[in-house]
């Protein structure tokens, strides 16, 4: 299998953009160019229209990259990023993956700079303005770019189980200021055996390639998702005046669902029962009382399925003190009574 040491030599592109690099600095240089921009240099220096020909052929640099990218049936696709070429501001019609499997990385998005390290994922929306840039021999990055759909199936999917932290995502990933994205920091040997893995597969494209690459998709979400969330940071941290660690308070809301209250909870991450609320209304849409109410009904319905335990003590569990509350909120939210969902479960 592909290891990091065969990924770091440089190829034929990148030593010939290096050397044009070396040569035309103020090319390469910040603030990130238009593609407009880029175009004007390229005919004032004729020799990187040629290297770019000779590259890129019929995918020279545009705006926007459309899914047409893909091969027919093909829904995931990985690119290692040729270091050196000169960024331009662009946005996809899919989702990019970005792991950085060696050195660092760095894009402007929507024009602020954002910069990973070793370890570092970042998850960028669809129609997001933004100028990748890796300028060292050992910048080793590779580009994960699913279709929409299979983004959303599979992510999506996975979250099922959690539809607070689903919708938070979908949030994070959906924002209107044309900033979504979101990183994790892992420096995971796990996550980055199933990298080197998916290069392998799609430089082999055997056949089932395509699914197999959606299998490891798959697993690369639950690993990021099951140990990696406290490392978690999105566009919309940089909306608030203070540094929420949202996904910990969801945690804690849903590790203690019997007997929390909003009041403890403000005190447990150190905000206001004011900030707490902004933080809970901006990241999720919704106040502490429905979340708390979702979550317990969540876990009822989790009892129910897999234990054996009477109706009464689930109910005790879930830290509902009227029963009577638990089995109005039971059916609005399940369209069935207790038992009745229980009864589903039985074959």
């Amino acid at each position: 299998m592909v290891d990091v040491d065969d990924l770091l030599p440089l190829n034929d592109a990148e030593k010939d953009f290096k050397r044009l690099y070396e040569l035309y600095p103020a090319i390469h240089q910040n603030p990130p160019k238009t593609l407009d921009q880029l175009r004007v240099n390229e005919r004032e220096v004729p020799e990187y229209r040629e290297v770019l020909e000779r590259y890129f052929g019929a995918h020279l640099p545009r705006y926007v990259l459309s899914e047409n990218l893909f091969q027919p049936r093909e829904d995931v696709a990985l690119l290692m990023h040729t270091r050196y070429v000169p960024g331009f501001i662009h946005y996809h019609e899919f989702f990019e993956i970005t792991y950085v499997l060696n050195g660092h990385y760095r894009s402007f998005i929507n024009g602020s700079l954002l910069e990973l390290g070793k370890g570092g994922v970042c998850v960028l929306s669809p129609n997001v303005w933004h100028c990748p840039i890796t300028h060292f021999d050992d910048d080793v990055v590779c580009n994960i770019l699913v279709r929409s759909s299979t983004f959303e199936h599979l992510f999506f999917h996975i979250l099922r189980v959690n539809p607070i932290l689903a919708r938070f995502f979908e949030r994070a990933l959906t924002m209107p200021n044309g900033k979504s994205y979101l990183t994790f920091s892992t420096d995971d040997a796990e996550v980055r055996g199933l990298i080197l893995t998916m290069i392998d597969e799609y430089r082999r494209q055997d056949i089932y390639y395509s699914s197999m690459l959606e299998k490891i998709m798959a697993a690369l979400f639950v690993l990021l998702l099951r140990n990696h969330t406290a490392t978690m940071e999105t566009a919309m941290n940089d909306q608030l005046n203070f540094s929420p660690k949202i996904t910990d308070v969801l945690k804690f809301i849903r590790d203690n669902i019997k007997d929390i209250s909003y009041g403890a909870l403000a005190k447990k991450f150190s905000y206001s029962e004011r900030q707490l609320s902004r933080l809970l209304l901006k990241y999720t849409g919704r106040n502490f009382t429905s979340l708390l109410q979702e979550m317990r009904i969540q876990r009822a319905c989790m009892l129910l399925k897999h234990s054996n335990l009477p109706i009464s003590e689930v109910i005790d569990q879930c830290g509902y003190k009227n029963h009577n509350h638990f089995y109005v909120n039971f059916k609005k939210y399940c369209g069935k009574t207790p038992a009745q969902y229980r009864r589903s479960f039985v074959i």
